[in-house]
């Protein structure tokens, strides 16, 4: 028996159905979304442009389920737009939204622009803070990382790139700073493990530790030999192999 398929007078009420959901450029998303078909499908059956026998009965089919439109397994495009404004409003960077959601930054800016002339919400670009030179170098000092420094000012890392040039922060500006800060780091850490230990560990014993193996090798990159930090620093002293 052959399949009986619908007559044409049978999909003449689709357009005007549409055309009552569909008031403006987010109910058109929406609708599209819903129906799983693309924006310009459905403004092709409100204008009565010619579409496949298939899409039509797609569309009569979703329609006619229990008298609404089922709602789709994933988030709609208007649903996806006001999701990265949430998080723009939230995290202040596109940078930042653009890492979360596995974007680039363009990608979100165009997204949020794209949001603002649908009506959504409204975007207007945030002005970089401008950082002082002190504060760059003073971040610097604290975490011994561009980046870290980039994210506790919320700002891009070109964007600080470009506040050190501006500044004229050089390589060589940060290569004291940032042996400076291992060097402390290091110090740290050695005391914790004298805490631990209830005394200065020696070499022997922090080869016996895979923290204490990373820290002797990079006290004798710093120190030139363990020797000379435990001397320096005047820890007390005991019998100790030389760095090799």
């Amino acid at each position: 028996q052959l399949k009986k398929f619908p007559s044409k007078q049978s999909f003449r009420a689709l357009p005007a159905q549409l055309r009552g959901m569909v008031q403006s450029e987010v109910d058109l998303m929406e609708v599209a979304s819903k129906l799983r078909v693309r924006p310009g499908t459905v403004k092709k059956i409100i204008s009565g442009h010619q579409i496949s026998l298939y899409v039509k009965m797609k569309v009569r089919s979703t329609l006619e389920h229990d008298g609404r439109l089922t709602r789709p397994s994933k988030p709609s495009p208007v649903q996806e737009l006001r999701e990265i404004n949430r998080l723009y409003q939230e995290m202040g960077t596109l940078q930042a939204v653009g890492e979360k959601v596995g974007l680039s930054r363009e990608r979100v800016r165009q997204l949020l622009s794209k949001g603002t002339k649908l009506g959504l919400f409204k975007y207007q670009p945030k002005k970089p803070p401008v950082i002082s030179r002190k504060k760059i170098l003073s971040d610097y000092q604290k975490y011994l990382n561009l980046s870290a420094v980039a994210k506790a000012n919320k700002i891009s890392l070109p964007y600080l790139q470009r506040l050190r040039t501006l500044y004229k922060i050089e390589r060589e500006d940060l290569h004291p700073i940032r042996k400076r800060g291992q060097r402390r780091q290091c110090i740290e850490t050695y005391v914790s493990l004298k805490d631990r230990l209830g005394h200065y560990p020696t070499t022997t014993e922090l080869q016996k530790l895979k923290k204490g193996r990373y820290l002797q090798s990079k006290i004798c990159r710093l120190w030139g030999s363990f020797r000379t930090f435990r001397q320096m620093q005047k820890f007390s002293s005991s019998p100790l192999k030389s760095c090799i």
